[in-house]
C-alpha cells in the first residue's frame, strides 16, 4: 500500500505528531467514506513531503561559452548562490549562467539516474528540443 511506503521516508517522530491531527480532521467527516476523504488523504500525503528529503537535479545554461552545466543537488537556493559566487570550480570561470530547468525528486536513486540521463549525449539533445524557445 503506498500510504504505508511513505513512512519509510519519515522518521517516526513525525508520524507521531502528524497522525492525531489526521484523526480529528477525519471524525470532522461526517457519514464515512465520501469525496472528501481523497482530498484529506492527498492533503495528508502532501504534508508529509514536507519533511521528506527533497533532491534537484538542475540545467545551468551558460551566457559566455552557450554550453549547459548540469548538477545534482539537496538544497537548490544554496547550490545557486553558490554557482553564482563562483565558489563551484567547473562554473566559476562560465559566468554569467542562467537556470534554465530544473526536476524536484524524492528518490535521490531517481534524481541520480536523470541526472547521469541528461548528460548524455540523447539526454542532452532531447533538452536542447524540450528548451529549444528558452535557448533563443
Amino acid at each position: 500500500m503506498f500510504f504505508l511506503g511513505i513512512f519509510d521516508k519519515v522518521s517516526s517522530s513525525v508520524v507521531v505528531n502528524i497522525l492525531p491531527s489526521l484523526t480529528r480532521l477525519l471524525k470532522r467527516v461526517r457519514g464515512g467514506p465520501s469525496l472528501t476523504w481523497p482530498l484529506i488523504y492527498i492533503k495528508f500525503l502532501e504534508s508529509l513531503t514536507f519533511f521528506m528529503e527533497r533532491y534537484y537535479v538542475y540545467i545551468l545554461f551558460s551566457l559566455r561559452d552557450k554550453k549547459f552545466y548540469t548538477g545534482f543537488t539537496t538544497n537548490l537556493k544554496d547550490r545557486l548562490s553558490r554557482h553564482t559566487r563562483g565558489e563551484i570550480k567547473l562554473t566559476a570561470n562560465r559566468k554569467p549562467l542562467r537556470l534554465i530547468h530544473y526536476e524536484y525528486f524524492i528518490n535521490e536513486q531517481d534524481a541520480r539516474a536523470r541526472e547521469v540521463f541528461l548528460k548524455s549525449g540523447f539526454g542532452r539533445n532531447q533538452l536542447k528540443q524540450a528548451l529549444k524557445r528558452t535557448l533563443l
